[in-house]
């Protein structure tokens, strides 16, 4: 599950009641956007039409630990993936 309030995201687990174990963060101290397939790292303009490990990596401009958020769909990855990479193009 992924949300957006202004600058903020907040991700989770879905479950049957609600997200649970949520995360929150700005964009505005993201440096890049990754989409990975099955661990590796391709590109959000021609992403393969299969994989089963999907998900939108964050990197931060501070040397953290990335944040990675699952997808259980390659288009909506994408989708999600090109929208906040424009957000974080433009701060």
């Amino acid at each position: 599950v992924l949300g957006q309030n202004g600058s903020d995201l907040t991700w989770g687990k879905p479950t049957r009641n609600e997200p649970v174990n949520l995360e929150t963060f700005s964009l505005k101290d993201v440096k890049s956007i990754n989409l990975l397939v099955d661990n590796q790292v391709v590109d959000l303009e021609q992403p393969p039409d299969k994989g089963r490990a999907i998900a939108l990596e964050f990197q931060f401009l501070k040397p953290i630990d990335p944040v990675k958020v699952p997808f259980t769909e390659i288009p909506l990855a994408v989708e999600w993936g090109k929208y906040l990479q424009s957000l974080i193009s433009s701060h």
